[in-house]
């Protein structure tokens, strides 16, 4: 969604997890993806999974790390 997540936990330092919440919309089957308490972010609609019309039993995801300094260190 080109967005960052924050605080972000560094290695040898202060450690930090997110709450992350996908759920099925009963009455329209659309997946929804919530963002700790109170953030939704958007859904999948229900169309896009046909083998998933009563539920998951998991759910993944990638992502992309990205340094925007320039000072030669490798992540």
């Amino acid at each position: 969604m080109g967005a960052t997540i924050s605080p972000i936990s560094q290695y040898g330092g202060s450690q930090f997890d997110i709450s992350i919440l996908v759920w099925k919309d009963p009455k329209e089957g659309n997946w929804w993806l919530q963002f700790g308490s109170d953030y939704v972010m958007g859904y999948w609609p229900s169309f896009l999974f046909s083998y998933l019309s009563k539920s998951a039993s998991m759910v993944e995801w990638g992502g992309e790390v990205v340094k925007s300094e320039s000072d030669g260190q490798q992540l």
